[in-house]
C-alpha cells in the first residue's frame, strides 16, 4: 500500500486545489459554492485518511 498510498495523497491534494480554484467561478450561486465546499471537505478527509494509512503502511521500496 505504501507507494499507492502516497499517490492517493497527491491525487486528493490536487483535486482539492482544483476545487478551491473553481470556487470563485460560482459567483453568487450559493448552491454551486456549497457543492464545491463539500467536495473540498471530502478531499481534505481523504487526504487525512490516506496520510494515516501511509503511516501504518510505509513504502517497502527502501527495504529491497
Amino acid at each position: 500500500m505504501g507507494e499507492l498510498c502516497a499517490e492517493e495523497v497527491v491525487a486528493h491534494t490536487v483535486s482539492k486545489v482544483c476545487y478551491e480554484a473553481a470556487l470563485p467561478e460560482c459567483g453568487t450561486d450559493e448552491d454551486c459554492a456549497q457543492k464545491i465546499r463539500r467536495r473540498i471537505q471530502k478531499a481534505e478527509h481523504m487526504i487525512q485518511v490516506y496520510e494515516y494509512y501511509c503511516t501504518l503502511y510505509p513504502s517497502n521500496r527502501s527495504k529491497r
